[in-house]
């Protein structure tokens, strides 16, 4: 009788260990606010840059698998001071060359944009504030270039603006953990607006 009800207690036990510590269920949204380590669009040379920063909504469709979006960003801006001789301009009377002084400007926006599935290890991971994950990401990157200068001697040259795209796939792996039921903190490595990404968790 007493094996019995131990074994009874222990398979009750299991069942709402099954049921609470459940890390990621079926209908569950979250939302990733991050800041990039590793840079995957810039490197060195830059007066200013932006850190890279992205958000992902993922919603569950299974308590194992998950779908959503993606959106990253990143910016630079590199200026080059100089002089240069040139012509005054006086075209009617007698051109003399003159010095000026010049600021030429350039500029890089880099975006990625995709959609992006993940599996998550909640049937292994007894933990109900522990979710971790590997997934893949598919989509497009748009490199934004600017170029601008207030140079006189090369006016017609004063403005470049082009976007190239490309196709983009990766994949990622990433863990989170909740301090409480909705907020907690996440990190992914894997190639997407950096190598190395982490902030701010949000479930709902």
């Amino acid at each position: 009788m007493k094996i019995k009800f131990t074994l009874s207690i222990l398979a009750l036990m299991s069942v709402l260990t099954t049921l609470t510590a459940q890390s990621f269920k079926k209908s569950q949204l979250d939302i990733n606010i991050g800041l990039g380590l590793g840079n995957t669009f810039l490197t060195r040379g830059y007066d200013r840059s932006l850190p890279a920063i992205s958000t992902s909504v993922e919603y569950g469709i299974t308590d194992e698998i998950s779908i959503g979006g993606y959106l990253g960003y990143t910016g630079a801006t590199y200026k080059y001071y100089g002089t240069e001789w040139c012509d005054n301009g006086n075209h009617y009377g007698n051109p003399y060359r003159e010095l000026y002084n010049y600021t030429d400007t350039y500029s890089w926006n880099y975006y990625i944009v995709g959609v992006r599935g993940a599996y998550h290890f909640s049937r292994f991971i007894k933990n109900e504030k522990l979710d971790v994950y590997v997934g893949a990401l598919l989509g497009n990157n748009f490199a934004h270039y600017t170029y601008s200068t207030n140079s006189v001697c090369h006016d017609h040259y004063s403005y470049v603006n082009r976007t190239n795209a490309g196709f983009i796939f990766s994949v990622y792996g990433g863990a989170r953990y909740r301090f409480t039921e909705h907020i907690g903190a996440f990190a992914e490595v894997g190639y997407g607006i950096s190598y190395l990404t982490a902030g701010l968790n949000l479930k709902f």
